[in-house]
């Protein structure tokens, strides 16, 4: 059995692991978007493809380029459900 105060401090613990955890999942998350943004640019630049999006969101217009092809997204479907 473990006192309160230990059961306190364990969770204080898990719950600053597990903060941890998500702030470098989203760290790593922005770098790969912002990375994804300069190869962009730079297929852009050299004109290397005539559609140089590899990856674009665009939730105004519902809208996702992935690879030069455009998607549409219906968002009402996803308010629908919530």
């Amino acid at each position: 059995m473990e006192t309160r105060m230990e059961k306190r401090k364990r969770n204080r613990k898990e719950k600053r692991k597990a903060f941890y955890k998500l702030m470098v999942v989203l760290i790593i998350l922005c770098m790969s978007v912002y990375g994804i943004k300069v190869v962009n640019q730079t297929i852009a630049d050299l004109d290397y493809l005539e559609n140089p999006n590899i990856f674009n969101l665009n939730i105004k217009e519902g809208k996702v380029d992935l690879f030069g092809k455009s998607y549409y997204i219906d968002l009402k479907i996803l308010k629908e459900y919530e």
